[in-house]
């Protein structure tokens, strides 16, 4: 496999696993990783969702995030959510993620809702 092979700097920054799908309601990814590290942080290769649930592995965590539809009250369109939640293996990887965190927060909101813009763009476009 040439993500297996890849050296540090050809890798992936991380893996995304497809967790769960409900058709035309949501979408569910997982991650497991040492997110921050900049290389060298990436899990072993998780296939389902069962290895991803069962993985404990010390100074990892676990992320997880859905894509959400909801139809508006007034039925007049729906709204499009996202959410993620982190895991920490054990309490060394839950500091570090904490503090990877407070540094990162602010662009991963900015990310999220460039996401959440594109989506939107694409939906009205069809």
């Amino acid at each position: 496999n040439a993500i297996e092979d890849a050296t540090p700097a050809e890798a992936p920054l991380f893996r995304v696993l497809l967790l769960a799908e409900q058709a035309d309601r949501e979408l569910v990814l997982g991650s497991v990783g040492q997110f921050w590290k900049l290389v060298g942080g990436l899990s072993p290769r998780i296939t389902n969702p069962q290895e991803f649930l069962g993985f404990d592995r010390p100074e990892y965590a676990k992320a997880t995030l859905n894509f959400c539809l909801a139809e508006l009250s007034d039925h007049t369109g729906v709204r499009l959510t996202t959410e993620t939640r982190v895991y920490a293996t054990d309490p060394v990887a839950y500091r570090k993620f904490a503090v990877y965190w407070r540094l990162i927060r602010g662009g991963s909101a900015l990310v999220r809702r460039e996401w959440l813009k594109a989506i939107r763009r694409r939906a009205e476009a069809q």
